[in-house]
């Protein structure tokens, strides 16, 4: 890794620091090049997240992960006003959901959408009881209604009713030539 008489890199490096890395490390190489990279891995900044030599940590981490992933990310879980802030984002539970490096899915997701979410959400899995499931529920598309991070309304709404409903059911604000309307339209 480290040329004795001289390189142009910094601390004599034989090359840039993450081509290093990934000239051993062939996993995170693959990750890199999958569909959703994390930025850190596609600008090749290993050492923004890893030691180069030894850790106390696992991994090689140079800080505990929950203050990896909030050094750039914290505008995600930002309590301040929010009315509600998703438990693991709260709690740094970062990889709980998301791969660290790269992934086929967006988000970097460790599963799709809706398993990520039933992960810890079974209450909703099909078949758990509701007689006539709203079609994102049914459908697994949690998003649609919700933020996974955090909202400045109750239950991580993703918009304000009645923005939340007509963004999908426009026929409830197409009423200009209705004699009669059933409120809350």
């Amino acid at each position: 890794c480290h040329l004795a008489h001289g390189s142009s890199q910094a601390s004599l490096l034989a090359a840039p620091a993450g081509d290093l890395c990934l000239s051993c490390h062939l996993k995170v190489k693959l990750l890199a090049a999958a569909p959703h990279t994390h930025d850190v891995v596609s600008s090749g900044d290993c050492l923004a997240c890893h030691e180069s030599h030894k850790s106390t940590r696992r991994d090689l981490l140079n800080a505990p992960a929950t203050e990896l992933c909030m050094d750039c990310h914290d505008d995600l879980v930002e309590a301040g006003s929010r009315a509600s802030v998703h438990d693991p984002a709260a709690e740094g539970a970062c990889l709980d959901c998301h791969l660290p490096h790269g992934g086929e899915r967006p988000g970097m997701l460790r599963a799709d959408p809706a398993e990520t979410c039933l992960g810890c959400h079974d209450e909703f899995e099909a078949g758990s009881g509701l007689a006539l499931p709203h079609a994102p529920v049914a459908e697994g598309r949690c998003a649609e209604c919700h933020d996974a991070h955090r909202s400045d309304l109750p239950s991580l709404l993703a918009a304000p009713d009645p923005l939340l409903c007509t963004g999908c059911h426009q026929e409830l604000i197409e009423t200009a030539a209705a004699v009669s309307i059933h409120p809350p339209s």
